[in-house]
């Protein structure tokens, strides 16, 4: 599971930083600034944390999802004599 979240957030990262149009994305020229200015640098990071932060929350709903259908098969199982 841990490998597919790394496989998505590296394809979002190509996609972000090497793909997609970083004019758009990055708000380049908006207040005058320029591709590598403290802000638009600024903005990078908060891609990158905004990123993992979703990322995190998304595998730990996977994560409880998976928890609660193990347990809900386990409990019919024991309910039911094992078969």
């Amino acid at each position: 599971m841990s490998v597919l979240v790394t496989v998505i957030s590296l394809g979002i990262y190509f996609y972000l930083f090497g793909y997609a149009d970083r004019k758009i994305v990055f708000l380049y020229e908006h207040l005058g600034l320029a591709p590598f200015d403290s802000a638009t640098t600024g903005r990078y990071w908060m891609t990158g944390l905004v990123l993992s932060g979703f990322l995190t929350i998304f595998y730990l709903l996977i994560q409880l999802i998976l928890k609660f259908a193990i347990k809900s098969e386990m409990l019919k199982r024991k309910m039911t004599g094992g078969q």
